[in-house]
């Protein structure tokens, strides 16, 4: 089985069946498209994501992870200038 990625300026996400046989998302923050390694490994099972409240709180840390890379990339353009 294969996965599928998302892979942005600031995110990358990766759903995938783990070695446990259990489909999974995995998160990370990320800076730029070719960086492979980001921030640290998080991850969700998609059945645990199932419930519309479960669902809205794991796009609100999505969110939250690409925000905080944004204000990073504009301090580090800011302290560049």
């Amino acid at each position: 089985m294969g996965e599928v990625i998302l892979h942005s300026d600031h995110l990358y996400l990766m759903v995938h069946l783990g070695s446990d046989r259990v489909l999974k998302v995995l998160y990370r923050s990320c800076e730029g498209r070719k960086d492979y390694s980001g921030g640290m490994n998080r991850y969700e099972s998609v059945s645990e994501l199932a419930s519309t409240t479960a669902a809205e709180r794991f796009i609100a840390k999505l969110d939250t992870l690409n925000e905080l890379g944004k204000r990073q990339q504009q301090q580090q353009h800011n302290q560049a200038a």
